[in-house]
């Protein structure tokens, strides 16, 4: 995948529309080689989920591995997401 894939995931902001990504859009994102994630995915270093033969990370497990707040409002939101 070429830098300018549109597909090419680099910052956590851009997960916000998605339900899971791959190992290998996990391991741009943390900065790794995707041998290294799938090593760290097989010995249960962040969380991820069979599907078949395919491996998949769930965001909304991975925010919460990444220690994101997924109850923070938005830039220039005053609310929490979930209206309290």
């Amino acid at each position: 995948m070429s830098p300018k894939d549109p597909r090419l995931i680099s910052v956590v902001s851009d997960l916000s529309d998605l339900t899971v990504i791959t190992v290998e859009d996990f391991a741009r994102l943390v900065g790794i080689g995707r041998s290294a994630a799938y090593e760290a995915a097989r010995r249960g270093e962040f969380p991820v989920r069979r599907v078949g033969r395919r491996l998949f990370v769930p965001v909304p497990a991975l925010k919460r591995w990444l220690g994101v707040d997924l109850d923070v409002a938005a830039p220039g939101g005053t609310e929490e997401a979930t209206g309290t």
